[in-house]
């Protein structure tokens, strides 16, 4: 264990970044991306995968069962996901954009929540919905 920790770089040779650092998480993402792109367009993973010593523990996470050049994809997939932005708990239901997730307090935003239900359960067709429902009688009046 302790020869692995010594060979490895003091800067990660996929992401860039410093060992024991977070380092510039905007740099390691772009030099990611640069790394993401080398490999569509050919770049050896077998190369990747016999320098893991020289990475960060992020990157060697990546690289686990990565060997030859038939992983190229999956190599590419996972670094992709790596670059995903992170999504905050609980941001899809602040935007409240799903008529069933809109509280309402008045009549005329349960009149509202109910139209925007049923044009939501209507599309994509092209066919408007035929009746505006009744609020009184929908289970959405919350």
């Amino acid at each position: 264990m302790a020869a692995n920790t010594l060979m490895r770089a003091s800067v990660c040779l996929l992401c860039g970044s410093s060992e024991g650092s977070a380092g510039d998480s905007l740099e390691r993402t772009r030099k990611l991306a640069l790394q993401m792109r080398a490999l569509e367009n050919g770049a050896s993973v077998r190369e990747l995968a016999g320098n893991v010593n020289h990475m960060c523990d992020s990157c060697r996470l990546l690289m686990v069962g990565m060997a030859s050049d038939d992983d190229r994809l999956e190599l590419c997939a996972r670094m992709a996901k790596e670059l995903e932005p992170a999504i905050e708990p609980g941001a899809r239901n602040s935007r409240r954009r799903d008529p069933e997730d809109r509280l309402t307090a008045t009549e005329h935003e349960t009149r509202q929540k109910t139209l925007d239900k049923t044009l939501a359960d209507s599309f994509p067709t092209s066919d408007p919905p035929s009746t505006i429902p009744d609020p009184s009688s929908d289970d959405l009046a919350a």
